[in-house]
């Protein structure tokens, strides 16, 4: 999990700014040409070992709440009609490579949330950083399945 500098406020695209020329002007009224086919981001899966410990980890994280719980899934969202949440799913496999993905977080106080994590269970984790990066890496692990945050303060 990464907390980014603050620059997800507001709309990501707006019809002078979408990625898709015909859907902007779709909004605008016009009938989309064929070429965008646009898909929405749903769910983000996260295999592990524990669904239930990392799940509710998460919840914590986000301050949002359990939507869904089976023996092996469990979904953490802002509710039920918002996307994207994330499935936490149970592997019988332990990790043996590196995640190639993170979550980056956007802290209104970088200093505050990252003890707020320790306190949730995460842990420093040292990847090669250094001192003079302007974000924090911590860790939430289940063996060898480590699950890394940064956090950023806002750009300025």
């Amino acid at each position: 999990m990464v907390l980014g500098p603050g620059v997800a406020s507001g709309p990501r695209h707006t019809p002078a700014r979408h990625p898709c020329p015909a859907l902007a002007q779709a909004w605008l009224g016009a009938a989309p040409s064929i070429g965008c086919m646009p898909s929405s981001f749903y769910q983000l899966v996260v295999d592990c070992r524990d669904p239930h410990a990392l799940a509710r980890f998460w919840a914590a994280v986000l301050d949002q709440p359990i939507l869904y719980e089976t023996d092996d899934e469990v979904i953490v969202g802002a509710d039920k009609h918002t996307y994207p949440g994330l499935i936490f799913g149970s592997v019988p496999e332990d990790k043996t490579i590196k995640n190639r993905l993170h979550i980056d977080l956007d802290p209104d106080d970088q200093a505050a949330e990252v003890q707020r994590l320790l306190a949730l269970g995460a842990r420093p984790a040292d990847v090669g950083q250094g001192d003079d990066v302007p974000w924090v890496r911590a860790a939430r692990g289940q063996g060898r399945a480590a699950h890394r945050a940064a956090y950023r303060p806002p750009i300025g």
